[in-house]
């Protein structure tokens, strides 16, 4: 008996010393992407400092969204509290989670989702985008239920990409890190945190060239189909927002890049579930908002910041007459 109990304290005390250390080595490791051109980790820890309950609407998907999606704008121009949880080519595996997540701590009206990659993007890729991008997007994310599901799912979905042993010990995955190791590694998330004010928003300004605008309001021979694993995640963030008594609306964001048989697809699946779809690539709405192709859009398929005053604007009516909410 003496001797069992001298085990669970040995055990407990070795857990007690080992857990800082584990805590340390990985906040140390894993990459920051606070203060990049896209600041990824900003946006995800940065949700975290939000005041519980204190949004209203919350905006998911790809670095489309994150460019053409502007809580500041939302609020100033609407008096609507959000937050855009959208990051690098965010699948719907990521989006799906990252709104459980979200609603541990937050209980929005509304979901804006940026459905693009719904569809083909990296045909090579399970997740249909890469690990790199993956990993940003799930780094920050706190431990909690919500993890460790995500954690078996991407492992289940794809454990060559995905090892078990390195989603759950992320220093694993970037012992490399040792090798360009700086001062910034050892800072701690609120102070690589403190001067982040943009609500997942990405600013881009000016623009290049763009590729010649196509009409997208014709009818087309034959339509591309989402992926089968996006469209099963899809349809479980309209099953998750329903049960929570959530709106949901899909947005297919103003492109010269992307391809026009997949519209149709969108309209259809936010028909035949009951959402809200709008397509900016659509006559009616692009000509109603002004939108410029060549001066609004920073390259070929991301917001500027006058695009995304313009496209925020426009969903600032839909969230304000279809939904109801308001100052």
């Amino acid at each position: 008996m003496k001797k069992g109990i001298n085990l669970l304290v040995v055990t407990l005390i070795t857990i007690l010393v080992i857990c800082p250390i584990y805590v340390k080595i990985n906040q140390i490791l894993i990459p920051k992407h606070f203060d990049d051109a896209f600041p990824v980790s900003a946006t995800t820890a940065g949700f975290y400092q939000l005041e519980q309950n204190s949004i209203d609407v919350l905006f998911l998907g790809s670095s489309h969204g994150a460019t053409f999606f502007s809580p500041q704008v939302l609020n100033e121009d609407f008096g609507i509290s959000s937050y855009s949880l959208c990051t690098e080519m965010q699948n719907m595996v990521i989006s799906y989670y990252w709104l459980k997540e979200a609603l541990r701590t937050q209980k929005p009206k509304v979901v804006i989702l940026d459905s693009m990659m719904a569809f083909d993007f990296m045909s090579e890729e399970v997740l249909n985008s890469n690990e790199g991008v993956t990993r940003k997007a799930i780094d920050y994310m706190k431990w909690s239920p919500v993890k460790l599901e995500l954690i078996c799912d991407l492992y289940r979905l794809d454990a060559k990409t995905y090892p078990l042993e390195e989603l759950l010990i992320p220093a694993f995955r970037y012992h490399d890190t040792w090798k360009s190791i700086s001062e910034q590694d050892f800072l701690s998330t609120d102070t690589l945190l403190e001067d982040y004010d943009a609500r997942g928003y990405v600013l881009t300004e000016g623009g290049e060239e763009k590729n010649e605008y196509y009409p997208f309001e014709k009818g087309y021979d034959n339509t591309t189909p989402m992926r089968p694993l996006m469209k099963e995640y899809l349809e479980k963030i309209v099953t998750l927002c329903r049960e929570k008594g959530i709106g949901l609306v899909t947005v297919q964001v103003p492109t010269v890049l992307d391809d026009p048989t997949k519209y149709p697809v969108s309209t259809a699946f936010a028909r035949d579930n009951g959402i809200v779809n709008v397509d900016f690539n659509q006559k009616l709405i692009y000509e109603t908002v002004g939108y410029d192709f060549q001066k609004d859009n920073v390259d070929n398929s991301h917001g500027n910041v006058d695009g995304a005053k313009k496209v925020t604007d426009f969903m600032g009516q839909v969230l304000s007459l279809q939904f109801g909410l308001s100052n």
